[in-house]
């Protein structure tokens, strides 16, 4: 009967090592992942103000805070404290402390408004990386469906906006 339980805990943990490996990779082998391709983006440096509709930087917009896109350097630190908390979990799945904290963290960055820059698609990519790991300490997250998913995009966006 422990071997069960054993074995039952064990496979439990297995989505939560494969989302912890795939962001400790995008983490640590994103920052050479750059192409060089250009791909028509501008050049500015991810903390730098994006240019709204009419082509100027916008510090301050004047829509509401719940719609505003979050500064990257905002996303990279719920994005770090998400990938820190799933690591600690991993480490300690059964501890109560690090499920709170993964918990808080995937919430956190499931809350942020689109990060500036990051396509539909990533944006999927994301939630489906939170929700696997909520999924593993028994939390639900509702997706919305309607859009594909883009791995590449969300690998693609940690690599140049969130460098190891």
């Amino acid at each position: 009967m422990a071997d069960a339980h054993l074995d039952r805990r064990v496979w439990a943990a297995v989505p939560l090592v494969l989302v912890a490996l795939v962001v400790v990779l995008v983490l640590v082998l994103g920052g050479g992942a750059d192409d060089g391709g250009g791909g028509g983006g501008g050049g500015a440096a991810p903390g730098d103000a994006a240019p709204d509709a009419s082509g100027s930087p916008s510090p301050t917009a004047t829509t509401t805070t719940s719609t505003a896109p979050t500064s990257p350097d905002q996303f990279c630190i719920a994005f770090r404290a998400f990938a820190e908390a799933s690591n600690n979990l991993v480490a300690t799945p059964t501890d109560p402390a690090a499920q709170d904290t993964l918990r808080e963290a995937g919430r956190t960055l499931l809350d942020l408004p689109t990060p500036l820059g990051l396509s539909a698609g990533g944006e999927v990519s994301l939630e489906q990386l939170v929700a696997g790991s909520l999924a593993g300490i028994g939390e639900d997250v509702e997706l919305d469906p309607g859009v594909e998913p883009d791995q590449k995009a969300l690998d693609s966006y940690l690599a140049t906006t969130c460098p190891a």
